[in-house]
């Protein structure tokens, strides 16, 4: 691969922070410095301080959600999570109540359910998972919804509420920003 090949690949906006960081990385591994530098370039300029280590610790992340007019900060995703699902269910208590192909589009992933009347039916395929309360909660409907997500799938789940509704929200999870 050329220079301007792997400029053009890693300046690419669909690549992802560890895409980039993996590319500088086998650069490095196969002694092309070159190739590393314009990967280096990369991540800094689409994502500055990529390399600060305290940014990399696990933990909460501040979290600002917009629900219509209501915008609030919280400490972690978790609980904006939360919070905003609760908001959906009160605009559109219907997803929970009536149980049909939109219920089942927001509420079911592959070996998990995100949302369902008992702890142990979120977790059917990993039943011990429903043994640990930090994994769910029970909503204000009854329901208990699955917390043992990364924010990407909390992400993906409030998509989803808000395709079936066709419903506008924005959310600042530390990472990503929508309008």
């Amino acid at each position: 691969m050329d220079l301007d090949n792997f400029k053009r690949i890693a300046n690419d906006n669909c690549r992802t922070q560890i895409e980039i960081e993996n590319m500088m990385r086998n650069a490095l591994n196969k002694k092309k410095p070159e190739f590393a530098d314009i990967a280096l370039e990369a991540l800094n300029k689409k994502y500055p301080g990529w390399d600060d280590q305290s940014t990399r610790r696990g933990g909460s992340k501040p979290t600002t959600a917009n629900f219509m007019d209501d915008k609030r900060s919280f400490p972690s995703g978790k609980s904006a999570y939360i919070w905003m699902v609760e908001k959906f269910i009160n605009k559109f208590p219907e997803l929970f109540s009536e149980i049909n192909w939109e219920t089942i589009f927001v509420s079911k992933g592959v070996k998990r359910l995100y949302f369902a009347r008992s702890p142990e039916k979120v977790f059917f395929s990993s039943p011990h998972l429903a043994k640990d309360t930090n994994n769910f909660t029970r909503l204000k409907n009854g329901w208990y919804a699955n917390l043992n997500l990364s924010n990407d799938q909390k992400f993906e789940i409030l998509c989803r509420i808000a395709a079936v509704k066709k419903f506008k929200f924005d959310i600042d999870w530390g990472w990503l920003v929508l309008p």
